[in-house]
């Protein structure tokens, strides 16, 4: 089959193109030939192979790509490009893992076995409950896989492809063989591909080979077959380009890339669950362990006490069934991705399902101007020129006209169209940033034509700052080339010489930048944004001339007034009343920078605000002891920031750090968390961040971890519960028998209590409402996904208390024959009665398990079955019940009352004498600081 392909007749313009690829190639390659020379029938290997093989072997041409059929048809055949693999849920493999329970699955058979020969059908209804779950199971997780594809969405890699002759960007599973892709500065190679173009390329292969040093790539085939790993004409999956650009042909996808193959090599088949869900499945294959154990004891035993074997051991494996360790994982993985989903509603995606417990551990949140005061809305309605501020109307006209001329032409606001056929101005739409399109509908409102503004200067030259903000532009106007500079007050009057008075140049000497000075912050007061113009004429023709940048002769300002949103001043709030402080960076003018902080809620006074000018002046001793008490830091670089970061770090604080450039990636190493957003981080920042935002604002944040530590709660509480019920089904069984009373529960009780109830109440735990007020309280557990039996230790104990109210209570109700049925409350009660309270981790009832509603529908559809089993003639025959009298009800009730009263006491105390013995440690220092007492 191979044979022929390689040895079809070669087409014209096959060949045509074929020697245009060896005329190209041939003065740079010294020697050698190629596989396809030697052996048609070699194997594939596109380093060893000239650019035009590969594609011929892929069937692709370098100018179109493939076209969307054979994309879907090779997409059958290749799969989904996944580079780094992640949790897979699906109604089939769930079906296929629950099959691996042996013990569900020997419950089932005893009790098709049993009911053939005993024809009773409490037999084929238990049986029945059993199919009945794993099903279900099976649908939960169904459910819950398509709630992790929406966040999949936001979080895998793009990359930009060539198809049908058209560039676009994709998602990076979408990639089949012989895609060509098109990389750049701060892509990440989406697969393993051959390179036909290149310029300058270099690529740092750290996440494949672990090597530091960065590659040169070339297009150049290798004539001799090396064993390096690494080829210098191939990128590889997971690799990062530092420079240079290329077009390569994918060559390798899925499985097949070298990143899966080597670390399939060093970690096997290793599970790629989440932590949280690794710590589920960790906690129910112990619990599943100690059933098999009991289960055999439980036998043992009955067989030397004299009980029925074979009802002993239908009661035993009917107990392993009830331990649900199916159930608490499928519930786990559901509780996992409805609340990722949940993230992704509320503006953030996650991309690394394991920081979860960082999330909620974090205490301080380091973010960026744009999430800390996130702009609802803009109006330049101030302008200061000519040593006087004037209100944007059309009086004044004559007056702003110039500064507004200046503002329009050092912007990219421009009208676009809905269609081709709009063409009237009036119904373009302005796009650009906030603060030029304000000024340009200001303008516009006062008679100033963009149109005009647009015919009148020509743009050669752009520079923009490394936020890619525009910061000058080199105009032609008429004939005189002009610079204009667009700025912060302050950054822009460092680069002035004179200003502008009644159509005269004054030397602008300190005092007279004070006065503008005043000017500036006297704007922001009023809450308003303000940005300084400056313009020079100039000679030159390109702005990487220093004369450029200088000696600039100063406009005026543009004051924009700023309208905040109530959601991140709240969200402000809400975090610092639960112990999470706000530090911001800004690029905003200081005064400007300060009046936002304390409208926001983020400082109380300007003394927790520091700029970069103050930072160097002070000393640095001075200035770390200081540093706890600052919270807005205006105009610092990188390694300043850096520093707030590592410091804080220092200070045990869990700092979740917000980054926007690649120069940050250090700092990424030390953070606790990294966020970045959608719209400014480029690929690279995206794949190393825990989280993406989709929108700004510090709402965003808030309602992550919010999210996290419900999360956490959640899948913590259904394990939690899931051991307190086994734990209580297996002691009354191994008590009932080794104290000779015999079983005080029958196979019904089982079903109806173990399965069925305890099914409603962990469905209630996994899907509990959210808690508004979580943030400020504590968790029993610190947060870790490390599996210790001290965190099981209250409901291993409570468990055990219901097994001995079990045995109570089955005494009370021999005396009338009931004693089943009183067992079945007494268990019912006692079960839901801790899932009320160990909800919120605080062991009482009043800690906010009552909000719990969905828990309360369950008690009550578990009161109505109960109801319907001992009052309902036809059901109470079935079972073996009988109507139970209001006294009888109120004593089976008694114990599970006073035990979760006890426990709630208990708990009580013992976090009182836990924060007593804390609270010595800070006697001596009533009267320090707390921010002092953190540094000694």
């Amino acid at each position: 089959m191979s044979k022929k392909r390689y040895m079809k007749p070669v087409q014209p313009e096959d060949e045509k193109r074929k020697k245009e690829y060896e005329d190209n190639l041939r003065i740079r390659t010294i020697t050698g030939s190629t596989l396809r020379d030697e052996d048609p029938d070699a194997a594939f290997s596109p380093p060893n192979m000239r650019i035009w093989e590969v594609l011929d072997h892929f069937r692709v041409t370098s100018e179109s790509g493939l076209d969307e059929k054979e994309v879907k048809r090779r997409r059958k055949k290749s799969g989904s490009n996944i580079v780094y693999p992640y949790m897979q849920l699906s109604f089939a493999g769930s079906l296929r893992s629950q099959l691996h329970t042996s013990m569900s699955l020997l419950f089932i058979a005893v009790c098709l076995l049993v009911y053939i020969f005993e024809k009773n059908s409490i037999y084929l209804i238990s049986a029945s409950v059993a199919v009945s779950l794993f099903v279900i199971n099976a649908i939960i997780e169904a459910n819950a896989a398509s709630a992790l594809e929406v966040t999949k969405k936001f979080s895998t890699m793009k990359c930009v492809v060539k198809r049908g002759a058209k560039e676009r960007v994709i998602d990076s599973r979408a990639l089949v063989p012989g895609d060509i892709i098109i990389l750049g500065p701060g892509s990440i190679v989406p697969a393993d591909a051959r390179l036909t173009e290149s310029n300058s390329l270099r690529v740092s292969e750290t996440p494949v080979f672990g090597n530091y040093a960065v590659s040169e790539k070339n297009a150049l085939y290798l004539s001799v077959r090396e064993d390096n790993s690494s080829k210098p004409n191939m990128v590889y999956a997971g690799s990062i380009v530092t420079e240079g650009k290329a077009v390569a042909v994918v060559c390798a996808t899925d499985d097949e890339l070298l990143i899966r193959k080597q670390r399939k090599a060093s970690d096997g088949d290793k599970n790629h669950r989440p932590t949280l869900l690794q710590f589920a499945h960790t906690a129910t294959s112990k619990l599943s362990l100690v059933s098999v154990i009991m289960c055999f004891f439980a036998v043992f035993i009955g067989a030397v006490k004299g009980f029925d074997i074979t009802e002993i051991f239908i009661l035993s494996v009917g107990t392993c069934f009830a331990s649900l360790s199916d159930t608490v994982n499928s519930l786990a993985g559901a509780s996992l991705t409805v609340g990722i989903k949940n993230m992704v509603d509320k503006g953030a995606a996650l991309r690394n399902l394991n920081c979860i417990p960082d999330l909620c551990k974090i205490d301080t949140v380091m973010c960026e101007h744009s999430s800390a005061f996130p702009t609802r809305g803009m109006a330049a309605t101030t302008a200061f020129t000519g040593m006087r501020e004037y209100n944007i109307e059309s009086s004044s006209k004559a007056k702003v006209q110039s500064l507004l001329t200046q503002a329009l032409v050092c912007s990219d606001v421009k009208y676009a169209y809905d269609t081709q056929k709009n063409k009237k101005r009036q119904s373009g739409k302005l796009v650009g940033t906030k603060e030029d399109v304000a000024i340009a509908k200001a303008a516009s409102s006062i008679g100033i034509s963009l149109d005009e503004i647009n015919n009148s200067y020509f743009r050669i030259a752009s520079s923009y700052n490394y936020r890619s903000e525009l910061e000058r532009v080199l105009v032609l106007s008429g004939t005189q080339h002009k610079v204009i500079l667009k700025g912060a007050p302050e950054f822009v009057l460092r680069h002035c010489k004179y200003y502008e008075q009644l159509g005269q140049l004054y030397p602008l000497d300190q005092k007279s930048k004070n006065r503008l000075l005043d000017a500036a912050y006297e704007m922001g007061e009023k809450n308003q944004k303000v940005i300084a113009f400056a313009e020079k004429p100039t000679e030159e023709d390109n702005l990487s001339h220093k004369s450029t940048a200088k000696d600039f002769v100063f406009v005026g300002f543009v004051g924009l007034y700023v309208s905040l949103g109530m959601d991140a001043a709240s969200a402000v709030y809400k975090c610092s009343t639960a112990g999470i402080e706000a530090v911001v960076r800004t690029e905003e003018y200081y005064h400007v920078a300060v009046s936002l902080a304390k409208n926001a809620g983020i400082i109380k006074d300007e003394t927790q605000a520091i700029r970069a000018s103050e930072i160097n002046s002070i000393d640095p001793g001075i200035y770390i002891a200081d540093l706890p008490k600052y919270k807005l830091f205006v105009g610092i670089d990188d390694e300043h920031w850096r520093d707030v970061l590592y410091y804080r770090k220092e200070d045990d604080r869990n700092v979740a750090l917000q980054v926007r450039s690649l120069t940050e990636l250090p700092a990424m190493s030390i953070a606790d968390i990294t966020i970045t957003s959608e719209s400014e981080g480029n690929e690279t920042l995206k794949q190393c961040a825990d989280v993406i935002v989709r929108r700004e604002g510090f709402d965003v944040i808030t309602e992550l971890l919010i999210k996290a530590r419900m999360i956490y709660k959640r899948i913590h509480s259904t394990v939690r519960f899931g051991v307190s019920s086994f734990a209580a089904f297996c002691m009354a069984l191994l008590m009932s028998v080794i104290s000779g009373i015999g079983p005080v529960f029958r196979l019904p009780e089982l079903i109806i209590g173990g399965v069925l109830v305890n099914f409603l109440i962990l469905l209630s735990l996994a899907a509990a409402p959210e808690d508004c007020a979580i943030l400020k309280k504590k968790s029993s557990s610190p947060y870790s996904t490390q599996l210790r039996y001290s965190d099981f230790l209250i409901s291993m104990l409570y468990g055990i208390f219901t097994a001995g109210g079990m045995l109570l209570n089955y005494n009370i109700g021999k005396a009338s024959g009931s004693e089943f049925q009183t067992v079945l409350i007494g268990v019912v009660m006692s079960m839901f009665f801790f899932a009320y309270s160990d909800i919120t981790g605080t062991g009482s009832f009043f800690g906010g398990g009552y909000k719990n509603y969905f828990l309360t529908i369950s008690m009550l559809v578990s009161g109505g079955l109960l109801a319907i089993l001992f009052y309902l003639p036809s059901a109470s025959s079935i079972f073996g019940y009988k109507p139970l009298s209001a006294v009888s009800v109120l004593l089976c009730l008694i114990y599970p009352t006073v035990q979760f009263l006890l426990f709630g006491f208990g708990r009580i105390l013992f976090n009182s004498a836990k924060n007593g013995k804390k609270q010595p440690e800070n006697d001596d220092h009533d009267d320090i600081e707390p921010d002092d007492i953190r540094y000694k």
